[in-house]
């Protein structure tokens, strides 16, 4: 199976960090999920909170299937929205499809977004200024 393959191969890869099309997922994922409110600062905008970064070096420290898990969930949701890239989504539409994937009839997806979000939040509520709020 195709995604057997892919997660072998992510699993082999160098524990270093993610690459540029995961980043950009990731990010686009934290914009969509965390935007701007009144008392918190955004993810991943100017003035906002880094989450790839953080992410990137808490996932250093899990161990190697965990970080192909999620590299190989960030590769899915990233073509979710094909024929488009899910880091090429205007915002409304990348959160709408997030709200679709929380009530989708398959648990794949809902465990996808859950495993992405827990990541997120962690990452998210661990910088000072979300703290300070």
């Amino acid at each position: 199976m195709r995604l057997r393959r892919e997660a072998r191969a992510l699993s082999r890869r160098d524990a270093a960090g993610l690459s540029r099309p995961e980043r950009e997922t990731l990010a686009a994922f934290a914009r969509a999920l965390l935007p701007r409110t009144q008392a918190l600062p955004a993810a991943e905008q100017i003035g906002g909170v880094a989450v790839v970064e953080a992410a990137e070096q808490l996932l250093a420290q899990a161990p190697s299937r965990t970080r192909a898990l999620v590299r190989l969930t960030l590769r899915v949701l990233e073509r979710m929205p094909f024929p488009r890239r899910f880091s090429r989504l205007p915002e409304e539409r990348a959160a709408a499809l997030l709200a679709a994937m929380a009530s989708s009839r398959f648990a794949l997806r809902r465990d996808m977004l859950f495993a992405l979000k827990t990541l997120a939040y962690v990452v998210y509520t661990r910088d000072a200024r979300v703290q300070a709020s």
